[in-house]
């Protein structure tokens, strides 16, 4: 045994398990970097396969750029003798894991090309992300097909559900003797939160992986479930159980402060009031809590209508114009001039933030959203479950509006403005643009 190349999709695990072969080998070349001396750009030249000749025997694994047939060809030629572990995982959990960015462990790289795939096609981000996992199909074909005399297939939930066994199958692959006291050095992963997908996904999200044939594909290929649409959690229950969470957080704050605005302060936004003064009409405040911005906009005069989901909330907004009910529900069924979402959108999660906007843009032609960018444990509560800064949200909103704009940052980008747009809103501004046209 001499050289071990691990390759394997996009957040499949490919560098934990090069690092399993430790024991075995002089050297482990995670991404193909060692000790600065070989860069993804120069494994070909004379510098590095000396470097990597010196190192006797080692394993290496493919930058996530590199994988191609191509790349993989590549360093067959260089390493005649080389055994391939080509890892496997549940195509459904490798695009959950893609699509929601806040997991810091998502390698940097990808969400440039996964966010250019969503501007571009249009589309969600989820849709993009199965996209780019999509992608990968050409290499797991080239693998097994070509290679197939050198290559061992290990799934990445077998290593995490039977860790020994699968490692005992990988070194004898490679001619390797396994001795158990390795297993005092290797750790298996804690929890591969290969099933989170089940309970988080929506049922667009659902949709989009089942309409894909290539990860349909991918999936029977290997054995891997699809999800099941009719256990795709409705948004209607996520609403519920984000109304109860509120419920609970309101009465407990409003023990602290009575009766009172019990967010505890009371500001007039100049930003806030500056778009709405240019609002011809009526202004309905979505997600509007306790009134704080409701407040500010009477107070200049202007017709603002309040929503929010809360009872318990709205119990405390006395005379002002309010309605309790949702984004989803409500906006849909009714139009304004201009639609103020303040502090309110970092509450959703993410499998619903998509249908919530596109309701919300429904409501009016013309939305100022402020987004709140940090964590807000309250009482036992993570109350902003999304925690994105402007351009996450700005490609977001872009899906649904027509254009969506940065207007200010404060706190140090924990707070920041987004104006949106989306069509005209009369037949007679049609019209003029098609004459001015």
């Amino acid at each position: 045994m001499s050289e071990i190349m691990v390759v394997g999709c996009i957040r499949s695990g490919t560098n934990w398990t090069s690092h399993l072969f430790a024991p075995v080998v002089d050297a482990v070349v995670a991404d193909l970097d060692y000790n600065d001396s070989i860069s993804n750009e120069k494994y070909r030249d004379a510098e590095s396969r000396k470097l990597l000749g010196e190192l006797g025997s080692f394993c290496f694994k493919l930058n996530e750029d590199l994988i191609y047939p191509e790349s993989i060809s590549n360093m067959v030629d260089l390493y005649p003798d080389i055994k391939i572990i080509l890892l496997v995982r549940n195509p459904t959990s490798v695009v959950y894991s893609v699509a929601k960015p806040s997991r810091e462990s998502v390698p940097y790289r990808v969400f440039p090309f996964v966010d250019k795939t969503s501007r571009e096609r249009r589309i969600s981000r989820f849709a993009a992300a199965a996209h780019v996992v999509g992608m990968y199909d050409c290499m797991y074909e080239e693998v097994e097909e070509k290679y197939s005399d050198r290559v061992l297939v290990v799934k990445y939930e077998d290593l995490v559900e039977n860790f020994e066994e699968s490692l005992r199958k990988m070194y004898n692959f490679v001619g390797s003797k396994f001795y158990k006291k390795y297993l005092d050095k290797l750790t298996a992963p804690i929890d591969s939160s290969g099933n989170a997908w089940n309970l988080q996904l929506s049922k667009s999200e659902v949709n989009t992986i089942l309409s894909s044939e290539i990860l349909t594909d991918l999936s029977e290929r290997y054995g891997y479930d699809l999800p099941d649409l009719e256990d795709a959690p409705d948004i209607r229950e996520s609403i519920n159980e984000a109304i109860a969470i509120s419920n609970d957080f309101y009465e407990k704050k409003g023990e602290l402060c009575g009766d009172k605005n019990i967010t505890g302060f009371y500001v007039k936004w100049p930003y806030v009031l500056d778009w709405a003064s240019k609002v011809n009409g009526n202004i309905l405040d979505a997600g509007c809590g306790t009134g704080n911005n409701l407040v500010a906009m009477l107070d200049e005069g202007l017709d603002a209508f309040g929503i929010d989901f809360s009872d318990v909330c709205c119990s405390k907004m006395g005379d002002l114009p309010y309605e309790c009910a949702d984004i989803v529900s409500y906006c849909p069924n009714h139009r304004y001039d201009g639609i103020l979402c303040s502090g309110a959108l970092e509450h959703v999660p993410y499998s619903d933030i998509d249908e919530t906007l596109e309701a919300l843009s429904l409501g009016s032609y013309d939305a100022f959203i402020g987004i709140a960018n940090h964590s807000d444990i309250q009482y036992g509560y993570e109350l902003h479950p999304i925690q994105e800064g402007v351009d996450w949200w700005i490609d977001r909103l872009n899906e649904h509006y027509d254009s969506a704009t940065f207007v200010v940052s404060l706190y140090d980008d924990r707070f920041f403005f987004i104006r949106c747009s989306k069509g005209v809103k009369n037949e007679s501004q049609l019209r003029k643009r098609r004459e001015e046209a």
